[in-house]
């Protein structure tokens, strides 16, 4: 029987809040390898972890913070005028521009402006692990989250012993109003729950292990990969949500599918194929998921609607031939097996 003390939930978040910030990891297309690496390392009962993500619209929002920034520097800039005893004015520099946050209010500008002239794709990174009862480790041990950085801010871990989390995780259901975060942006600065990155972004975080560190991994074994299928390309460009367009809540569990076979990619994706699942998003909520049990790695997908989960499939098998799929439910077995044993 699980000990529920030691089943912690999690939600990767940026560590200092700057919600503007779009960290990374580098090289490209190493990521989920070096994550699923690191999984094996520690070897956990279970571990889940998700990468929701959706189209979605905030560019007035990152316009009126790119306003507030201007106009915080325009004031640091201004000298403070001030006067001797006998009356004389003269003019000091403010104290805001030997702050931190004056240093980065270009970057920081800057990182906004790239996102207003992209579609911005929400993400969400979010999931559970469960150590064993012989490991003395607290906490989620994995030190990749933190190598995802740019010169703004970086991600961090942040844990949880809410049990409430879990229908969070069954149903893929982020956080998508961040209207808060971006109003206490200038004070008291809290971690948004989810990222606002553009499509440039998403190969970092969404990929298929591939080239020389399949090599490493123990927990999967992948199969022959096959020669790319001749189809009509299956991607379409990410296209901007018309603003004021509804946010109609998606309801109901999603649909779910297991990548049965992972081929054995002999190189990471090229130059052009990288660009193609820069379009992976949607506006309908999907996730890419890898799952560790029994010390097995799985990895999965979802959809918020069957037919758009197909559409899914056939742009990972269109870059990753060779790829099998099986329909799974929404509820992992050891999530059903812990609902018994509770």
């Amino acid at each position: 029987m699980v000990d529920l003390n030691k089943v912690l939930f999690f939600n990767v978040a940026l560590k200092d809040g700057h919600i503007m910030s779009r960290p990374k990891f580098e090289p490209q297309q190493e990521f989920v390898a070096t994550l699923v690496h690191e999984i094996e390392t520690f070897d956990p009962e279970f571990a889940w972890i998700q990468f929701v993500f959706v189209l979605k619209d905030y560019t007035r929002e990152l316009t009126s913070l790119k306003v507030r920034l201007y106009n915080f520097k325009r004031s640091a800039d201004t000298p403070v005028k001030k006067r001797t005893k006998d009356g004389k004015e003269y003019a000091v520099e403010s104290r805001e521009r030997a702050s931190e946050w004056y240093r980065t209010v270009e970057a920081r500008t800057k990182n906004i402006e790239e996102a207003r002239s992209s579609a911005k794709v929400l993400m969400g990174i979010q999931g559970m692990w469960v150590n064993r009862e012989s490991h003395d480790t607290d906490g989620v041990p994995l030190n990749t989250f933190n190598k995802c950085k740019d010169e703004i801010d970086s991600l961090a871990i942040f844990t949880y012993n809410d049990p409430r989390m879990l229908e969070e995780l069954v149903s893929r259901r982020i956080v998508t109003d961040l209207a808060k975060y971006f109003v206490t942006y200038h004070r008291s600065r809290a971690e948004s729950p989810s990222l606002i990155l553009t499509p440039d972004e998403l190969p970092y975080f969404i990929h298929l292990p591939s080239g020389g560190s399949v090599g490493k991994l123990t927990s999967f074994v992948p199969g022959v990969a096959a020669d790319a299928p001749v189809e009509n390309d299956p991607f379409i460009p990410a296209m901007e949500i018309i603003p004021g367009e509804p946010d109609r809540r998606e309801v109901g569990l999603p649909a779910v599918s297991s990548l049965k076979t992972v081929p054995n990619v002999a190189e990471p994706l090229k130059e052009n194929d990288v660009s193609r699942l820069q379009n992976i998003a949607s506006t309908t909520t999907r996730s890419f998921e890898i799952m560790y049990d029994d010390s097995r790695t799985n990895f999965l997908v979802s959809s918020r609607k069957q037919h758009d989960l197909q559409l899914v499939k056939k742009q990972l098998l269109f870059l990753y031939p060779g790829t099998e799929f099986a329909c799974v439910t929404p509820i992992p077995k050891y999530i059903e097996a812990l609902a018994k044993n509770k």
